[in-house]
């Protein structure tokens, strides 16, 4: 019987699409292309997922390396931004509360930094909990993440089911014997608790 549901939040609960970003930035899709390759695929971004740098810290390196492109990564990793750059999915939050109202446990399993785990943090505090990348360590699909969400909140593995944008994350879910589901859209939840 299904007890536990855990959610990402990237892609599950923020949108966190390049057309979000197309829009804020008023940018084209290739210019947007560009910008998140520059900002979020580094080894200094994946250090902010890991704890190990801050957003702050990240954004004063990318300043220093492309002094052009300053005020675009200003307002895509300043705090005051973040309700721009990764609106809440307003469908998928309702989703949750209506599930934590039927009784099931809600957590959530997320590569986030610090900065956006404050920005979001007050719309989790009344679920059943959640384990953060930049607090363990840890990022997707790494096994020990997984392993420790089942630890910590003793989840058994048959009564817990996974959403996920990323298929590379369901995949090692599914692998470790949790069910596993790649999220698109609030119906695939739907389909699969039912």
């Amino acid at each position: 019987m299904l007890k536990n549901i855990i959610f990402d939040i990237g892609g599950v609960i923020l949108d966190d699409s390049n057309k979000v970003l197309e829009k804020f930035l008023n940018k084209s899709e290739s210019q947007v292309k560009n910008l998140s390759k520059m900002v979020y695929g580094n080894l200094n971004w994946k250090k902010c997922l890991l704890g190990e740098l801050s957003q702050k810290e990240h954004l004063q390196k990318l300043k220093e390396q492309f002094p052009a492109y300053q005020q675009d990564f200003e307002k895509l990793l300043e705090l005051e931004y973040q309700k721009f750059v990764l609106p809440v999915m307003k469908e998928s939050l309702e989703l949750l509360y209506e599930l934590k109202n039927k009784k099931y446990q809600i957590y959530f399993l997320s590569n986030l930094t610090e900065a956006t785990y404050h920005y979001i943090k007050h719309k989790l505090d009344e679920f059943d909990g959640g384990i953060y990348s930049w607090q363990e360590h840890f990022v997707k699909p790494q096994q020990e993440i997984y392993e420790l969400i089942i630890r910590k909140y003793k989840l058994k593995k048959e009564e817990t089911i996974f959403f996920d944008d990323k298929l590379k994350n369901v995949q090692m879910g599914n692998q470790l014997g949790i069910k596993s589901v790649q999220f698109r859209g609030i119906e695939d939840v739907l389909r699969n608790i039912n």
